[in-house]
């Protein structure tokens, strides 16, 4: 794999995986502060690279539908 593939899929498996811990912890306190700190830490990390921003950004949103049905059944 090309070196620049490879640091790319290195930084959205990190954010990927970080926005999903995120998502688990909010699901043990229904507090979706976790995912938001982690997106915003994510933001901060990458802030160089418009791509994996882009993608931060994206997984943020993809996020909210879940998480307001969540709040509506509990």
């Amino acid at each position: 794999m090309d070196e620049k593939v490879k640091a790319l899929h290195e930084k959205i498996a990190d954010a990927y995986n970080t926005i999903w811990a995120a998502y688990k912890k909010y699901l043990e306190d229904g507090h979706v502060r976790h995912i938001n700190n982690a997106a915003s830490d994510l933001e901060e990390k990458y802030k160089d690279d418009k791509v994996v921003l882009q993608f931060i950004w994206y997984q943020k949103t993809s996020w909210a539908g879940p998480v307001e049905q969540i709040k509506e059944w509990s």
